[in-house]
C-alpha cells in the first residue's frame, strides 16, 4: 500500500504507432505481458486460469491478452501479433449463449458480466477493423442486446434503488445488484470502440451516452470522501477499492474525460489522485480492506 508503483496506466501514443479507427486499448496492457499476469495457457494458446485446481476459461482475461497483442502489433506492425485477436474471436463465436431475446451473452460460473460484453466488443472492433467481416457486425450487434435487458430477464442492466431512472451494465449481473465502477467502465469502452468501427450500430452510441449519464449521476456515490468504492451494495455495506483498483478508477476516469470532455469525470479523476497519494489513506483503505474480505467470509 506504501508502493507509488501504479500497476495500471493509460496507454502511451507514440508517432510510429500505425494509425487504425480503434487503436490502442485504452490501459496500457503491455504492462500485463512483461509482469507475466498471463502465465498458463491451452493447447491453442489462449490464456487460462486455475480456480479452485481446475481449468478454467475466463472471458476477461481471454480477451485483455488479446488487446494487449494488438497493442505490440499497432507499435510494431507486425501481423504476428493479432494472431490472438482472431483466436479470441473464434473463441467468443464458439463459446456463448443465445437468449430468448436473441441476444448473445458470455456466461461465466453461470453468470452474466457486462464486462465480458464490453470487453468481447472491444476485440471484435478490432477484429473487424482489418478484416471487414460481416458476420462480425450480426455478432456485435447480439452482443449489445444485453444491455438494454435486466438482470431479472438475463440481461446486464441493473437498476439503482436509490436513484430514480438511473440504471448501471453490471459487472456481476446478480441480485442484488452491486454496482462496480471499473466493470461499468468496461462495458462502456466496448459500446463506444464497437460505435467507431460499425457507425451503423447506433443502438451502440446510444447505450454510451445513456451510460455515461448514469455514471455522472452516480460518480459521488463512489467517494468515500477518502478513497473510492469498489462496488456500491444495494443491501449490504458498500466494499472498498484495492489501492490496485482505485488506481484502475484514475486511469478510466481519466479515459472518460478524453472520451465525453465531461469536467466531472477529470474532477474525481484528480480528487482520487490526491486520495491515492496520501499514505493514511492507503493504510486505512487497506485495513478496511482487509476487514470486509474477513466478515465476507
Amino acid at each position: 500500500y506504501f508502493n507509488n508503483n501504479n500497476y495500471w496506466n493509460l496507454s502511451e501514443k507514440y508517432s510510429t504507432d500505425l494509425k487504425t479507427i480503434s487503436g490502442k486499448f485504452f490501459l496500457n496492457l503491455k504492462e500485463r505481458l512483461e509482469d507475466d499476469h498471463y502465465d498458463v495457457f491451452d493447447n491453442n494458446g489462449l490464456p487460462i486460469r486455475f480456480v479452485d485446481g481446475k481449468r478454467a476459461y475466463n472471458y476477461t482475461t481471454i480477451c485483455s491478452y488479446a488487446l494487449a497483442k494488438w497493442q505490440l502489433y499497432i507499435e510494431t506492425g507486425s501481423y504476428n501479433y493479432t494472431e490472438h485477436l482472431f483466436k479470441t474471436i473464434d473463441f467468443l463465436f464458439n463459446n456463448n449463449e443465445l437468449t430468448e431475446y436473441q441476444g448473445l451473452v458470455f456466461p461465466y460460473n453461470g453468470k452474466l458480466s457486462a464486462m465480458n460484453q464490453g470487453e468481447a466488443l472491444s476485440v471484435l472492433a478490432r477484429g473487424y477493423e482489418l478484416t471487414g467481416n460481416k458476420e462480425y457486425i450480426d455478432f456485435a450487434e447480439k452482443i449489445i442486446k444485453s444491455y438494454k435487458v435486466l438482470v431479472e430477464e438475463y440481461g446486464v442492466r441493473g437498476q439503482f434503488k436509490k436513484l430514480e431512472n438511473v440504471y448501471w451494465f453490471e459487472e456481476i449481473a446478480t441480485i442484488p445488484h452491486k454496482h462496480i465502477l471499473n466493470g461499468m467502465v468496461y462495458a462502456l469502452v466496448g459500446l463506444w470502440e464497437i460505435y467507431q468501427v460499425m457507425p451503423q450500430l447506433t443502438q451502440a452510441k446510444e447505450l454510451f451516452d445513456e451510460g455515461v449519464k448514469y455514471v455522472e449521476k452516480v460518480l459521488p456515490l463512489f467517494d468515500t470522501g477518502k478513497w473510492s468504492w469498489y462496488w456500491i451494495d444495494e443491501e449490504r455495506p458498500n466494499y472498498i477499492a484495492s489501492a490496485m483498483y482505485h488506481n484502475l478508477h484514475i486511469c478510466q476516469l481519466n479515459y472518460l474525460y478524453e472520451l465525453t470532455n465531461k469536467p466531472i469525470f477529470h474532477q474525481y479523476a484528480e480528487k482520487f489522485e490526491t486520495y491515492y497519494g496520501n499514505p493514511i489513506n492507503k493504510l486505512k483503505a487497506g485495513f478496511s480492506l482487509l476487514t470486509s474480505k474477513f466478515k465476507m467470509r
